[in-house]
This record gives structure tokens, C-alpha cells and sequence, in this order.
């Protein structure tokens, strides 16, 4: 229902586990020091942070930053109501990977107060309920 910082540190349980399961195998086979991977999810995490963090960016700034990296205003797309929206923008760090996919959007169908974050099939009762949240992939 709301975007800030503490949005991207929420994260379901069984994603974790999978995350780990998918990460050990190649740290293992590229034999990634503990120092080198600790680097890399501190920085991860704070670029996750950054990305969702409630800020908007200068326009010429938000323009320049956007050809290389994702910033707030282009990630936020992501957590619209409007599902070709949330269906954008999955990057993390680097905008680049979202032109590949073809997943990147620029600017949002609604802008100001017109803009909505969440999807119309989660209400307000089970958004800021915990237990709800973590059932909710488990729900049609």
C-alpha cells in the first residue's frame, strides 16, 4: 500500500530459503571468498534500499541516472496497482537489464495523487496484517 526504505527489506521466508538454495551452489562452484560475497550482499542490500526509497531525484538527474541505473522514480513503477506496471521495472541496479527484457517502462499511466501502489487483490486488512502477508502467496 505504501512504498519506502522498509519495503525492500521485506521479504517472504520461503523466498530466502530459495534465494540461499539457488546462491550456495555458485558460490561453492566459483569459489567466492566470504569476504567477496559479504561486499556484495552489503551492497546489494543497500542498493535494494536505495531503490525503493521514498525520494524523488532532480529531472535531470532522474534522466541521466535512469540510462545506466534504476532509480526510485523508475523502480516504483514496479509496486503500481496497474498491472502492466507492476509488470516493469524488476531491476535492482542496473536499468539495462529491464531493456534486454524488455520489461522497462518509463512513466506512469497516473502520476501524483492518481498514482496507487499495491495490487487490487490484496485489501487493506490483509496488507497490514503479518500473518496474511505471509499466507498470501499460498491464497487464489
Amino acid at each position: 500500500m505504501h512504498l519506502d526504505i522498509s519495503s525492500a527489506l521485506r521479504t517472504h521466508p520461503l523466498e530466502l530459503i530459495a534465494s540461499f538454495a539457488f546462491m550456495i551452489p555458485i558460490v561453492v562452484v566459483c569459489g567466492l571468498s566470504q569476504v567477496v560475497l559479504a561486499v556484495y550482499e552489503t551492497v546489494e542490500v543497500f542498493a535494494n534500499m536505495l531503490t525503493h526509497a521514498n525520494v524523488r531525484l532532480p529531472r535531470a538527474v532522474e534522466r541521466h541516472a535512469r540510462a545506466l541505473l534504476v532509480t526510485p522514480g523508475l523502480h516504483r513503477l514496479h509496486h503500481s496497482a496497474f498491472q502492466p506496471e507492476t509488470d516493469s521495472n524488476y531491476g535492482n541496479v542496473f536499468s539495462f537489464w529491464d531493456r534486454l527484457f524488455g520489461t522497462l517502462r518509463g512513466e506512469a499511466s497516473a502520476s501524483g495523487a492518481a498514482f496507487r501502489f499495491g495490487l487490487d487483490d490484496v485489501d487493506r486488512e490483509r496488507a497490514g496484517n503479518f500473518v496474511r502477508q505471509l499466507e498470501l502467496p499460498f491464497r487464489q
